[in-house]
């Protein structure tokens, strides 16, 4: 599967991005979530994080490459439904996993952990990735987000897991 990571700087535009395809070479991110990572169109990747935002309080300019939210709401909206699932996925576990299932090791419980952990912090979705290589999954960007303040996407790579 493919995602994209969005290579941003925090309210000032850059000019020219200093990360590039071999910057990840070397980088955590290879082999531990994807395979590889190629340069991506900046245009459509814009397009698409706008598409994926689409009823979110939160603007994101495909014409001047940034996005800014302008209030609290943006953030609940975004983690609303993500929110409720983890609640009920932990009211169902926590009726349902024994001691014995706690003690070995049992599949369902391992499954159920990882999308509990998943809907906490998706590992496999957009990434967000500063100019010094700092990587942030769309879910830790979005709870780092300051308000009134401009994201500016300079570059972005496809990566596929």
């Amino acid at each position: 599967m493919h995602s994209r990571i969005f290579v941003y700087n925090k309210g000032n535009k850059v000019a020219k991005s200093k990360v590039f395809e071999h910057s990840f070479i070397e980088h955590w991110f290879i082999d531990n979530i994807a395979d590889y990572v190629i340069n991506s169109n900046l245009h459509e990747d814009i397009k698409w994080l706008k598409a994926t935002f689409h009823d979110l309080p939160i603007l994101v300019d495909d014409k001047n490459n940034f996005i800014i939210a302008n209030n609290n709401e943006f953030k609940n909206k975004y983690f609303n439904s993500k929110y409720y699932n983890f609640s009920n996925l932990l009211s169902e576990m926590k009726n349902s996993i024994t001691l014995d299932k706690f003690s070995y090791r049992d599949i369902t419980t391992l499954n159920k952990l990882w999308q509990l952990n998943n809907l906490y912090n998706d590992t496999y979705s957009f990434y967000f990735c500063d100019e010094d290589m700092q990587m942030l999954t769309m879910d830790e960007f979005i709870r780092e987000m300051e308000l009134n303040c401009k994201y500016f996407i300079s570059k972005t790579f496809d990566y596929h897991f």
